[in-house]
């Protein structure tokens, strides 16, 4: 078997699928250099990024598949699942190889079902973390947001809150992943934030009580004291359904939320 091991970039992943279809091997595997384990059966083969080769194969497949069928295959890159990268070359082979423009309709392939699945989960999850994401204020002004998502989706987070955001500097920040995505009033742009973990931000939600002192703004707590009165207020104690609640507020979430939900 050939190991086609790329850098973990979208681009390096369509450039090694590019090398795949051109090579026509038939024993084959993608998969991301940091995670591979050598064995005694593979060979290995180091992809590196062809911008050329990465335009025609997109060329191929805007002639192939539609704009939500293409998002479908970044959307599934994003997931980050075990064997997404073999999936996806599958399905962009078959895809290329398809006569007209259909293959993306054709629910009797495993493939095609198996994106589409994978692709909704990750945009449910982006959906909901526009709803999820807190914001707390620090000291210097920017606000800040702890998020632990369950894919790669910090970036398709950015649209949203600059829209809703778009005259504060905010930080919205991966905890699992070690990186973030920051707003200066103008731009987006990704930052790593794996260094960058202080006592102070890994307590989320942060302690409401001695936090003058921390890296939050002095008003936070009092902020977080209104919010929660108002959380609590609106609450109707005779229509509590704590099942009903965790289905639209799964209990992963909770930890970095600024409200306090009843456990």
């Amino acid at each position: 078997m050939i190991e086609y091991l790329y850098d973990g970039s979208f681009p390096g992943l369509l450039t090694a699928v590019y090398q795949t279809l051109a090579e026509k091997n038939t024993d084959w595997n993608i998969c991301r250099a940091s995670e591979f384990q050598p064995d005694l059966f593979s060979q290995t083969q180091i992809v590196v990024i062809n911008n050329d080769w990465v335009g025609k194969l997109v060329a191929s497949l805007a002639c192939k598949l539609s704009k939500p069928a293409l998002l479908d295959i970044y959307y599934c890159f994003l997931s980050e699942e075990r064997g997404i990268e073999k999936l996806i070359s599958v399905f962009i082979s078959k895809a290329t190889q398809y006569p007209g423009t259909q293959f993306e309709k054709n629910c009797g392939d495993k493939t095609v079902l198996e994106i589409q699945k994978i692709s909704s989960r990750v945009s449910y999850e982006i959906h909901r973390f526009q709803g999820f994401v807190r914001f707390r204020q620090m000291k210097d002004g920017i606000y800040y947001a702890p998020v632990e998502p369950n894919y790669n989706i910090i970036s398709l987070l950015a649209p949203h809150f600059t829209a809703r955001f778009a005259d504060q500097q905010w930080l919205i920040h991966d905890l699992r992943r070690g990186k973030g995505i920051f707003y200066d009033g103008d731009k987006c742009s990704p930052v790593r934030l794996s260094e960058i973990q202080p006592e102070a931000l890994r307590r989320c939600p942060p302690v409401l009580s001695g936090m003058e002192n921390s890296v939050f703004a002095a008003a936070e707590p009092e902020l977080q004291h209104l919010w929660n009165d108002y959380f609590q207020a609106v609450a109707i104690p005779e229509r509590h359904n704590k099942k009903l609640q965790r289905q639209h507020m799964p209990s992963r979430y909770w930890k970095h939320l600024v409200e306090q939900v009843e456990e």
